[in-house]
């Protein structure tokens, strides 16, 4: 159970990153 939780936000950060830097690109 905490993996999961441990993998689900650790994805999210990593979405969140790759998100600001496909916007820092498109800039």
């Amino acid at each position: 159970m905490l993996i999961e939780q441990a993998y689900a936000a650790n994805a999210k950060v990593i979405s969140t990153i790759d998100a600001m830097l496909q916007a820092i690109m498109d800039l």
